[in-house]
């Protein structure tokens, strides 16, 4: 097995106090931002002058005295195969980690690390916190020979630090979001969370009229055509205001988070970097990615882009952050990612579907719990509720038969291919060598028909295929367990 570089003890940039002055002034500032608030609105500003100076003044210095005897404290090595870190403030620990169990080295940038020149070094761990190694602040030679001796692997150098430090191997990048595509990933995101504050604002107002009287006064004004004219006119700019409004901050969101997103092939790993004000660097080596997913929303198909997933091996609280997000990838990057990761993929007719029962049994639910509902509502005659019921309903019976026709599953020899959706679709692809356990699992209604659900469980996660006989979940589960016992690849 390759050896990894030694680096000698040392600590941190220099530059690294200032750094941590800057987080430990916002931590308090976010505990105490109440306190703060409270205190500058009561009284006269004249009378407080003093006293903001002083806490002013008390908070410097104490973020000053904590931020220097951290950075003294803090020392990294690496040394016989085990990065070693030693950190503390009044207790001092030592924490030494294996190199093998180390998943990925990953660089941060906050715009005070970009004003001075510098990077978060975070070290990704399995089965850990993820932040008991992580090195507040490097220089970019610095954390570039570490991440070569973590990953034994020859260093990529920095050419520069423009709008962000990344300055990825040219050659290998398959792909890169332009400004007029980033905007289109902005148009085509989910935007069903401003939709549902601005629906749920719109009844606010609604409920508030009434309680206000004004429904009444308006009945009483109905010859009065102007004036309902000029309410209903009134009540549709507001509602177009608010979703320019959301629709504006979900750009502007997009925008500096994925700002300048490339996406570039780097021996045998991926490495994704983005970012205006916090510009990020994730490194994604082959072996540890365990699940490709690659999923459209429906506004998404309208603009031909998917968002896809790579989830490497992570602990449960680490899971999320362990899933690097590529939003606006084309078919021809997804091409490629999927040709690096599983080699050519051959679709061919063998994609099989699961049972009708699926459909039936969520339709039977929704109509059920629905029906009661509507009852109820009727019996209070709440027609507003009634009507609203009736459209989720609606919806749902859609939903599901959609789901139901876009469920399909693909077992090969190698691969677990998993097809799913309603409105958008998604796409799941594993390694079959790389499945940690499989259980089959069977609910009441699925047992009185012979069915089961069965669970293919990675280290990044599971997924789940519902509702098949009960003979083909098992014959699938003893497929795969036999894969994997006579597999020969390493599953990490």
């Amino acid at each position: 097995m390759k050896r990894s570089s030694a680096i000698p003890r040392q600590r941190q940039s220099p530059l690294a106090i200032l750094v941590l002055i800057s987080k430990i002034l916002q931590n308090l500032i976010k505990q105490m931002g109440a306190l703060i608030i409270v205190f500058l609105l009561g009284g006269k500003m004249s009378e407080k002058i003093g006293t903001i100076a002083m806490f002013a003044g008390a908070f410097l210095l104490f973020s000053l005295a904590k931020a220097l005897v951290s950075y003294f404290r803090f020392y990294y090595q690496v040394k016989d195969g085990e990065l070693i870190v030693e950190k503390g403030l009044f207790e001092k620990t030592k924490t030494t980690i294996p190199i093998e169990r180390i998943q990925a080295v990953d660089f941060d940038q906050s715009p005070i690390h970009k004003i001075l020149n510098l990077v978060k070094v975070v070290i990704n761990t399995a089965g850990s916190s993820g932040d008991e190694a992580n090195i507040a602040a490097l220089t970019l030679d610095k954390a570039e020979e570490l991440r070569a001796a973590v990953l034994s692997r020859k260093s990529v150098g920095f050419e520069g630090m423009e709008t962000t430090y990344i300055a990825a191997v040219e050659d290998n990048r398959i792909m890169q979001l332009s400004i007029t595509e980033l905007l289109k990933v902005g148009l085509s995101a989910n935007h069903f969370r401003s939709a549902t504050i601005i629906l749920g604002f719109g009844f606010w107002i609604f409920q508030q009229a009434e309680d206000a009287g004004l429904w009444d006064r308006l009945q009483a004004l109905l010859p009065d055509k102007d004036v309902i004219t000029g309410s209903i006119t009134i009540l549709i700019a507001l509602m177009v205001i608010m979703s320019i409004a959301a629709l504006v901050i979900s750009i502007v969101t997009t925008f500096v988070t994925y700002f300048n997103l490339k996406l570039v092939r780097i021996d045998d790993s991926f490495r994704l970097s983005y970012g205006l004000l916090n510009s990020r660097q994730f490194t994604a080596k082959d072996k540890k990615i365990q699940l490709l997913t690659v999923a459209q929303t429906w506004l998404q198909r309208r603009f031909d882009y998917y968002t896809v997933y790579l989830k490497q091996a992570a602990s449960q609280a680490l899971s999320n952050k362990k899933s690097l997000s590529i939003p606006g990838a084309r078919q021809v990057h997804i091409d490629n990612i999927q040709q690096y990761l599983f080699g050519r993929i051959e679709d061919g007719d063998n994609w099989e579907g699961i049972s009708p029962y699926y459909r039936r049994y969520h339709m039977r639910n929704v109509i059920v719990i629905t029906s009661l509902l509507i009852g109820v509502a009727v019996f209070l005659e709440n027609w507003k509720v009634v009507i609203a019921l009736v459209i989720v309903l609606i919806y749902a019976l859609v939903h599901i038969n959609k789901s139901y026709h876009k469920l399909m599953y693909n077992v090969s020899e190698v691969l677990v291919q998993i097809k799913g959706g309603a409105f958008g679709g998604k796409l799941g692809i594993l390694e079959t060598h790389k499945v940690q356990s499989v259980s089959v699992n069977a609910s009441l209604y699925q047992r009185r028909r012979d069915l089961a659900s069965i669970r293919i469980h990675t280290a990044s996660g599971s997924v789940n295929i519902p509702f098949l006989t009960e003979q083909t979940a098992i014959a699938l589960r003893d497929y795969l367990l036999y894969n994997v016992e006579t597999s020969k690849k390493a599953w990490m």
